[in-house]
């Protein structure tokens, strides 16, 4: 069992790279939204701030190839941290100035757009064909157990106490970059032009993706940005309840994703990604009827906790599947990053306005584009 996990020490320095930076990445995530609502941000500038976050990521991705062609991919992930932790300042101070944690999005833009190309290459050429489902499912694992530890920092965050968070994401970026140096030389090249990355994601090769990218773009928007938030304001923006609900989710979770893993490898991408985009569809009917009757929250959030992990490892796995047989992982990764983030900027533009109009019947119009997205992302995703 130990070896189906553990083939190599590159999978443990996966493994340890992912929890660590995971815990930083949880607190923003679940928390930034919610921290800016807290603070008095309007729904509709929310949105939009996670649209120009997007809008920004896609036309910096490009760049990504260029950096570690000059600098190499550790150094370039620590750049990207060295940027993540000035947009997590800036996030902690938005107390100060609703403007100037707006402005924020421009440090992560930098940080996550210089990052995922990187590690969604690393995660192509290192993990292999036919163990990517266990491996990535587990990795889902150390993300749930950094998200229990990112509730009480961001909890924190919440009630004042930031030094404390700063030294927390201080600790663990470094440890995410120290994590890097104890795998192997990573066997891949990278680009000198950004014209390089356009010219694939127009490519022949890359385009007949652009349909199921853009419909998981949107399920991204619903089910990971937009679902703290939510719940958030369900709870009537109670930071205790918020917290345990979130908490008993993640337990949840944690429980029934591995064993989705060992299916997966066993029984392929194909007979399981429309049973897990089913229920993920079903999850996200569930959280319109939530509005309703709050008192389905603790369900449903370990319930679609589940279903996105199931969704997600899966829909990945055979990402980074297909990257690892292309003539340039990198490129197809940056292509990867370009088309989802282009997408959601034009859709959380949109959902900015309908909330600019019409305020928290925003949400369950989200919702119902993430159960077509999510048809979409799987009916037209080809192998």
């Amino acid at each position: 069992m130990f070896r189906l996990y553990f083939p190599n020490k590159n999978y443990a320095a996966l493994y340890l790279h992912v929890f660590v930076e995971s815990i930083g990445h949880r607190i923003l995530e679940i928390f930034t939204g919610v921290l800016f609502y807290h603070l008095g941000m309007p729904l509709p500038f929310i949105l939009l701030f996670f649209g120009f976050e997007f809008g920004l990521r896609g036309l910096i991705s490009p760049i990504s190839p260029v950096i570690v062609s000059k600098i190499g991919v550790r150094n370039a992930v620590a750049l990207s941290y060295f940027f993540l932790l000035i947009f997590f300042v800036l996030v902690g101070i938005t107390h100060v100035s609703l403007i100037l944690g707006f402005s924020s999005f421009i440090f992560q833009s930098l940080s996550r757009g210089i990052y995922y190309p990187c590690i969604d290459t690393i995660h192509s050429v290192f993990v292999k064909d036919g163990s990517r489902g266990k491996q990535y499912t587990l990795e889902l694992v150390f993300v749930a157990i950094a998200g229990l530890l990112a509730v009480s920092v961001g909890a924190s965050v919440l009630a004042g106490n930031f030094l404390l968070a700063v030294i927390v994401l201080v600790v663990v970026l470094a440890l995410a970059v120290v994590s890097l140096f104890f795998m192997d030389t990573v066997p891949f090249t990278a680009t000198a032009r950004v014209s390089d990355s356009y010219r694939f994601l127009a490519s022949t090769e890359f385009r007949q993706n652009i349909l199921p990218l853009s419909g998981q773009s949107i399920a991204i928007i619903a089910n990971q940005i937009v679902v703290p938030l939510y719940l958030f304001i369900l709870v009537k923006e109670s930071t205790s309840s918020f917290s345990f609900v979130v908490v008993l989710g993640i337990i949840i979770q944690m429980i029934i994703t591995l064993l989705y893993g060992v299916w997966v490898d066993r029984k392929g991408y194909k007979k399981t990604l429309e049973g897990a985009s089913f229920l993920q569809a079903i999850g996200n009917i569930g959280y319109i009827l939530a509005m309703r009757a709050s008192s389905l929250l603790v369900f449903l959030i370990g319930f679609n906790n589940t279903t996105w992990a199931m969704y997600s490892s899966n829909y990945n796995s055979r990402i980074q599947e297909k990257a690892n047989k292309s003539l340039n992982p990198f490129l197809f990764n940056t292509a990867v990053q370009m088309t989802l983030c282009f997408v959601e900027i034009v859709a959380l533009a949109i959902f900015a306005l309908i909330a600019w109009r019409w305020n928290n019947a925003v949400f369950p119009v989200i919702f119902i584009c993430s159960i077509f997205s999510l048809f979409i992302s799987t009916k037209y995703f080809k192998d």
